[in-house]
């Protein structure tokens, strides 16, 4: 198996690569405590989405927000 060669322009993209993927992961802990509540609202949406397509399409429900209002109802929250 053949080397391959490190030029002075694969060097200098992979570093810049490297310091952009450790700034995202600074940036990403830093952020932490205001980023979990939209990554848990996104995983409620996400999962009410199936429930929602089925009120709107298999019970043909005319308005996308009446088959959200439809989801919510059907779901029981926690006291």
């Amino acid at each position: 198996m053949e080397r391959k060669k490190i030029t002075f322009d694969s060097f200098i993209r992979g570093t810049i690569g490297c310091v952009i993927v450790v700034g995202i992961l600074m940036l990403v802990e830093r952020l932490s405590g205001v980023l979990l509540p939209f990554f848990i609202a996104w995983l409620i949406a996400y999962m009410m989405y199936p429930l929602v397509k089925f009120f709107q399409y298999k019970l043909r429900l005319k308005s996308r927000i009446v088959a959200i209002l439809c989801t919510f109802s059907s779901l029981r929250l926690p006291e």
